[in-house]
């Protein structure tokens, strides 16, 4: 059971994501228990947990916050305003394990989709039996990239459903709030140029974050120190190389 002390407000370090995270999961969104939109009001997408033990057993039961893309050949996003994006990386938060309250025999990644941090949260009005949820249009079996970046907390049996329902929401927030850390918005930022083609990304030497730079070749910290990538030099000066690189944060999709 859940203690009755307050919730921390976010989760992780404020310097951005430690080992073992960022963690990578891939999948087509498979059918869940069905839980999520008929019982809690909290659509979910499930993806694949058969291997999670095997490939990632960092990854304990419990919940989970990062982004995700979904692939911009079967899915477009539609934002507030109405426009479609072909390459959205949105927030997420995630839970992986059987939930107890529903005493799930089987492990599932259940993973609820946030609106952008730029939107207004539907999540922190908190009142009890109120809360709506965020709601995209179907994508089952769309395929989906996910980038764990933070863990927040463990599984918990709750009293009722309306206690489930109240600390998702919190997680919801938590999640929100984590990732609008000056640290962790890079990995929500999306040109729209990485969705079809390699980008040319510009790198400021006196920022300290190319690593074994050579005339041709460079390597690159992106967002993390565990994360790095190595692309092609094009052009330089004193003050900058220009690279070639796609898909550096292994989100987003390339034709």
């Amino acid at each position: 059971m859940r203690s009755d002390k307050p919730r921390d407000p976010v989760a992780g370090p404020d310097a951005g994501p430690e080992p073992p995270y960022p963690v990578r999961l891939s999948g087509p969104v498979i059918k869940g228990f069905g839980r999520g939109s008929k019982d809690l009001g909290i659509p979910t997408a499930n993806i694949p947990a058969d291997d999670l033990s095997e490939k990632h057993p960092e990854l304990t039961t419990g919940v989970y916050y990062g982004v995700v893309a979904l692939d911009p050949t079967t899915y477009q996003h539609e934002t507030s305003e109405g426009s479609t994006s072909t390459a959205v990386v949105l927030p997420a938060v995630l839970s992986i394990g059987y939930n107890p309250f529903y005493k799930n025999t089987v492990r599932s990644v259940e993973i609820h989709i946030m609106p952008a941090l730029t939107e207004p949260s539907p999540t922190a009005a908190g009142q009890e039996g109120q809360t709506k949820f965020n709601r995209l249009p179907d994508f089952y079996k769309t395929k989906l990239n996910l980038l764990i970046l933070g863990y927040i907390r463990p599984e918990f049996d709750y009293v009722s459903l309306e206690a489930l329902v109240e600390d998702i929401r919190v997680d919801c927030e938590v999640a929100r709030e984590s990732l609008l850390r000056e640290a962790y918005k890079c990995y929500l930022v999306d040109s729209g140029k990485m969705s079809g083609k390699k980008e040319e990304r510009f790198v400021d030497m006196s920022s300290h974050i190319v690593l074994d730079a050579s005339s041709k070749h460079a390597r690159v910290k992106m967002c993390s120190p565990t994360l790095s990538y190595r692309g092609i030099v094009t052009s330089t000066t004193s003050h900058t190389k220009t690279l070639s690189i796609g898909n550096p944060l292994g989100i987003h999709f390339l034709s």
